[in-house]
Formats: structure tokens, C-alpha cells, sequence
């Protein structure tokens, strides 16, 4: 599973308090299968799952 970069996930989240839509797709992209494979492993079905990945991002 990948790890996440603390630091680059704070300035994600910064950018996206100042409303830069950009950095939501950075977001995205960047830890959508980590998010799926954290709800995978709770929920054991993968619809759902990739509903959560939706519902979140």
C-alpha cells in the first residue's frame, strides 16, 4: 500500500481551502487507490467501495 506524504497532503488541502480546483484532480490521483483499498479492506466488495472512492473525492 502506498504511504502517504504527510506534508504533500497538507499542501493539498491548504490549496484546496483556497478553492484551487486543480489540486482536488492532484488529490484524486494521487491517493483514489489508497482510499479504495482502505474501504476494500473494510467493506469486502468492490462496488461499494469504489462508491466510497466517489462519495470522498
Amino acid at each position: 500500500m502506498k504511504s502517504i506524504n504527510k506534508q504533500e497532503l497538507h499542501l493539498i488541502f491548504q490549496e484546496i481551502k483556497k478553492e484551487n480546483s486543480n489540486k482536488l484532480d492532484d488529490l484524486y490521483c494521487k491517493y483514489n487507490k489508497l482510499i479504495f483499498n482502505i474501504a476494500f479492506s473494510i467493506l469486502k466488495n468492490c462496488e461499494n467501495s469504489e462508491d466510497i472512492v466517489q462519495t470522498f473525492l
